[in-house]
């Protein structure tokens, strides 16, 4: 059971980079578009800096779900190194439980924000006639903190090759 989830989290990690790399270089080339057409023409896309915003937003909480996969996250090298190497391990276990419980918090509470924003029916912004919604462009922040969570759990049961 703890293989096939394993391999789920592999997958759902290879999603991640992918995603990850899309939103990149779209915020890159957006940016870039934007910023051309202030310098040369003196005016830019109305809704795109807020559009790049949101971008900037959700390629963060990917990223954050991308360094929870590689357990890179609340780094404790410092404690490590003046703790003895046998309780390492239990101190992994009590760090993850903590991280778990404030990404439980976390995942509930962006649940509420998204679910708010879906209710008031609330406008990131529009495009011609396209009115694109707030809950639309802020998924990924429940969604993130999930996979955080999952990321986390996972870790507690890799051993020290496993997550390097």
């Amino acid at each position: 059971m703890l293989n096939k989830l394993f391999s789920l989290e592999k997958k759902i990690f290879q999603i991640e980079k992918k995603i990850i790399i899309i939103l990149l270089f779209l915020m890159i080339a957006l940016s870039f578009l934007q910023f051309s057409l202030r310098f040369f023409f003196h005016s830019g896309i109305i809704w795109m800096d807020i559009f790049l915003r949101y971008i900037v937003l959700n390629t963060a909480m990917i990223a954050a779900a991308i360094v929870s996969y590689e357990n890179r996250h609340f780094a404790m090298d410092a404690v490590f190194n003046f703790i003895n190497t046998r309780y390492h391990r239990a101190l992994k276990i009590i760090s993850n439980i903590f991280v778990m419980i404030v990404l439980i918090i976390l995942f509930m509470a962006s649940y509420k924000f998204v679910k708010m924003e879906f209710l008031a029916n609330s406008e990131a912004f529009i495009i011609g006639e396209m009115k694109i919604k707030s809950y639309i462009m802020e998924i990924s922040l429940p969604l993130s903190f999930f996979l955080m969570l999952f990321h986390t759990f996972l870790n507690c049961f890799k051993t020290e090759t496993e997550t390097k």
